[in-house]
């Protein structure tokens, strides 16, 4: 509690220096809070991110190594004579006719041995999706070779992807992984490592997705449990640092105000009179800083005031004792005056 002396004894202050404290304390907290939330967000987002990417790229240049290259050369090769022989038009509308052209390819044993081979893959690392694709750079679209997905969503060979930029087909060639979130699929890490044919060209490229949907649910939820220890410990540092400053601050500063509030009160009820008194060191202040420094002046101060109001008592009687006697030998002196001319 914040006091003033202003002869009235001890005022109550409408923001007492608890509050204060209590205040900037629990301001300083929610701003080291929010601050360790962000930053230890950010830290394991972006480790989980950098795990997935590598992860992902990782199983893309395996899935690449254990491919037959020769197999792999031939079926990309049929893929891609197959899309350039058509019209602008027949590749506008993918239908059935269209799939037809690319059918043979699922029946031949070469083909569904390295579909099975993808799936092992897929199944082993619970994979979302792999698969084999050629490039037309040239229209930023990607013809697919093979898909190992079993389910209704399956690609088959021919179908086409458009929506290739330029930025996709960088990091294609560059066997590195991004992550994306589409309506459709949800959070995916996807990635792709490069099929180089017999003379070292580039081929076509393994791609693999791994859904990310349970890593973002996990993380949502690292980040709700992380904000409740963060909170629930911050409360309590704030709890014991202003129960330690009330201890070691305010209560120390407000016994010094009641000691000089009583003081003060006992000095102008005895005239100023007063001796002897240990408002100040009977305080037993022991702080072990500037409050108990204060406290150490104050009695000191107190101890030399009594000491001073006693002197100037004795000066004074002294004095009147000698202003009697002078007045009294005044009188003497006059009444030996003869009175009578």
């Amino acid at each position: 509690m914040t006091v003033s002396t202003e002869g009235h004894g001890i005022k109550r202050m409408k923001s007492s220096l608890s509050r204060k404290m209590l205040f900037m304390i629990l301001v300083m907290a929610l701003l080291l809070s929010v601050t360790a939330i962000l930053i230890g967000f950010h830290v394991y987002s972006s480790t989980m991110d950098a795990h997935y990417i590598s992860n992902t790229v990782n199983l893309a240049r395996t899935a690449a190594a254990i491919l037959d290259p020769d197999k792999v050369e031939h079926y990309t090769s049929e893929v891609y004579r197959i899309y350039s022989s058509l019209t602008p038009e027949e590749i506008a509308d993918v239908n059935e006719a269209y799939l037809e052209k690319y059918a043979y390819m699922e029946k031949e044993s070469d083909w569904q041995f390295m579909r099975s081979q993808l799936q092992k893959i897929s199944e082993e690392n619970h994979l979302n999706s792999t698969m084999i694709i050629a490039m037309d750079e040239a229209n930023h679209t990607a013809i697919y070779v093979l898909d190992s997905d079993k389910t209704d969503t399956n690609c088959p060979p021919g179908t086409l992807d458009d929506s290739m930029t330029n930025e996709d087909i960088r990091n294609f060639v560059n066997s590195t992984a991004v992550i994306s979130n589409t309506e459709e699929f949800g959070w995916l890490s996807s990635g792709a490592a490069p099929l180089h044919g017999k003379d070292g060209r580039i081929t076509g490229f393994v791609v693999i997705d791994i859904s990310m949907n349970d890593v973002m649910k996990d993380r949502m939820n690292f980040l709700l449990n992380f904000c409740v220890i963060l909170l629930l410990v911050t409360a309590a540092l704030s709890a014991l640092i202003t129960w330690l400053t009330r201890r070691r601050v305010v209560d120390p500063i407000n016994r010094l105000a009641k000691a000089a509030t009583e003081y003060s009160e006992d000095q102008y009820q005895n005239n100023g009179n007063e001796e002897g008194t240990n408002h100040f060191t009977g305080l037993n202040i022991h702080t072990g800083d500037e409050v108990e420094n204060l406290s150490i002046v104050m009695a000191d101060m107190e101890s030399r005031l009594g000491e001073y109001i006693k002197n100037l008592t004795k000066v004074t009687a002294e004095k009147e004792r000698i202003s009697a006697e002078l007045n009294i030998a005044t009188q003497i002196q006059a009444d030996m005056l003869p009175r009578i001319f």
